[in-house]
């Protein structure tokens, strides 16, 4: 027999939360100040669009250097209401944008779990995960999309949940909002789907696979009608619809039966393998650095294999093991699809999981309540022990963050931007992989690894069937060179160029005596800055 839907009311003021988890998002940004590599990268694009130059990266160059269309089109308007010099206001307004978006997230989210979920202590850690999740907060707060995505999700679970009119319109704009905030939220929205059909949860919505199958399809092919204006105008403007982002970082061979077996094998490997991302979830960006304590990737992966193996219970309720289900397959793109699990792609798989987590809690509470219920103090012991570790890791990424702005982004990045924009001559390439900040502030021609805004880059890569940029410079020739010591350029090719200047803040990082994640600081800790020297304009050749 299938679980009946708990269609109760509700007393709380749903709009207290608003305040709080805005307040959350915008001190941290206000802390922080943080604002990550690929804002600038988008931005360069959207103030381009402003100024009158074109949704381009380099004026004149139709390459689409951007992934998310609301995370670029939204800055352009605020650049343009801004004015061209006001850079960091419209900074700023996008943060209080990607505040406002987590605030309402959580009113939604509170809404809709007030209908589903019956256990207070899920509610809470449902929400208190979702408000300080180091990574959720600050990708919202950095210039990323994630707030967007977030915010998005949230209304696809409302539309599921909430008593709402004409829930196919409202699931079909949550489809669109995702993939106007990503293209490859479809795999998302694919896995809710799934978990849905595969279980066929007792719903206002369906009744029957049958029933949830004609429900996805009309809330699909009407959110397809909303997103495909920017498709057709994308492949129209640039000739593709897909953004040189996602061909660029998606070069390589795919294997259908390797990933077939990886699938397959995915509910053991989750947690016995090293090589996925379970351990990312609910942990600090890049931790792979180092200066984190090895109960951190533990933890994470601990919860993570919990929310995304509940679906594999004959005996478990259908609408915990349907999200549950999208929750395995939303892990499973990140560990074994996409090439790399880039940290900002993890929130909107950390919300899924969350969810899912919080529905396994809510049904264990349950449990325990009616089969052992002197151990329920016991499991609200151990959800305030794991906000408790969730708020830790928040505050301690907050100071890694505040350092990392202004030692890394500022003191190295920015000033190297603008000592090129000061010193190089116009129309001078630049070869480096940090693209964000050098290519912002030095407004130069760009030849980025792995080629975000380099359409020569990309081809290169093709052409000499590499990666290394051993090979990559003397290809390309650029006339300058930002490298960092373990980018691995040997001593042949930089013989070909001159030092110019090091930015080093080495001294300083050591300095600090209690910094977390302090590998990740010293990864960027010193670049050099090369020019080509006038004799190898013709003689840089292939090693």
């Amino acid at each position: 027999m299938k679980e009946r839907f708990t269609d109760r009311r509700f007393s709380a003021p749903l709009w207290f939360l608003f305040p709080v988890v805005f307040l959350i998002a915008f001190g941290f940004a206000l802390y922080t100040n943080h604002a990550w590599e690929d804002w600038y990268i988008t931005f360069r694009a959207s103030k381009n669009l402003a100024m009158g130059n074109g949704l381009v990266f380099t004026p004149g160059e139709h390459l689409h250097t951007f992934t998310s269309p609301l995370g670029t089109l939204i800055p352009a308007l605020l650049s343009y209401l801004a004015g061209p010099d006001n850079d960091d206001l419209v900074l700023w307004l996008f943060r209080i944008v990607s505040a406002g978006l987590l605030g309402i997230a959580a009113v939604l989210l509170l809404k809709s779990a007030l209908y589903a979920l019956r256990s207070t202590p899920a509610i809470v850690m449902l929400l208190a995960l979702v408000a300080i999740d180091a990574k959720t907060v600050d990708y919202s707060i950095n210039g990323m999309e994630t707030a967007f995505m977030v915010f998005f999700l949230a209304l696809l679970v409302c539309a599921f949940y909430s008593p709402v009119d004409r829930p196919t319109y409202w699931l079909a704009v949550a489809i669109a909002g995702l993939m106007w905030s990503r293209p490859d939220s479809f795999v998302y929205v694919g896995a809710v789907m799934a978990g849905h059909v595969v279980f066929n949860p007792e719903s206002r919505l369906a009744h029957t696979r049958a029933s949830w199958i004609s429900l996805f399809i009309r809330a699909g092919l009407l959110g397809f009608v909303f997103y495909l204006p920017w498709v057709l105008w994308a492949w129209w403007y640039y000739g593709t619809p897909i953004p040189n982002t996602i061909t660029a970082k998606g070069l390589g061979s795919f294997d259908v039966l390797s990933l077939l077996q990886a699938f397959f094998l995915f509910p053991v490997t989750s947690l016995f393998s090293i090589d996925n991302s379970l351990h990312a979830t609910f942990a600090p960006a890049y931790m792979s650095f180092g200066g984190w304590n090895l109960i951190i990737p533990l933890l994470s992966k601990a919860l993570t294999f919990i929310s995304i193996s509940y679906w594999l219970l004959p005996s478990g309720r259908s609408a915990v093991r349907s999200w549950s289900f999208a929750a395995f397959l939303a892990q499973f793109y990140l560990s074994h699809v996409i090439p790399t699990p880039y940290p900002w792609y993890v929130p909107s798989v950390t919300f899924l999981c969350t969810w899912a987590l919080s529905f396994e809690l809510d049904h264990l509470t349950d449990w325990l309540s009616q089969k052992r219920p002197a151990l329920l103090p016991m499991l609200k012991g151990t959800t305030g022990a794991i906000i408790a570790f969730q708020l830790a890791v928040f505050l301690c990424v907050a100071y890694q963050m505040r350092l990392q702005q202004q030692l890394i982004e500022l003191d190295n990045r920015k000033a190297i931007g603008l000592w090129l924009r000061d010193h190089a001559k116009p129309g001078s390439t630049v070869f480096l992989e940090c693209l964000g900040y050098i290519g912002f502030y030095s407004n130069l021609k760009m030849y980025d690894y792995p080629g975000l805004s380099s359409k020569e880059v990309v081809n290169a890569r093709k052409v000499l069937h590499s990666n290394d940029f051993n090979k990559l410079v003397p290809y390309l020739k650029p006339d300058y060179l930002v490298l960092r010591p373990t980018d691995g350029v040997n001593a042949s090719v930089l013989s070909h160029y001159q030092e110019l200047k090091r930015f080093d803040v080495t001294e300083r990082v050591r300095s600090i005596p209690f910094l977390p994640g302090r590998g990740y600081l010293q990864f960027d800790q010193l670049f050099t800055v090369y020019t080509r020297k006038p004799e190898s304009q013709t003689t840089l050749t292939l090693n």
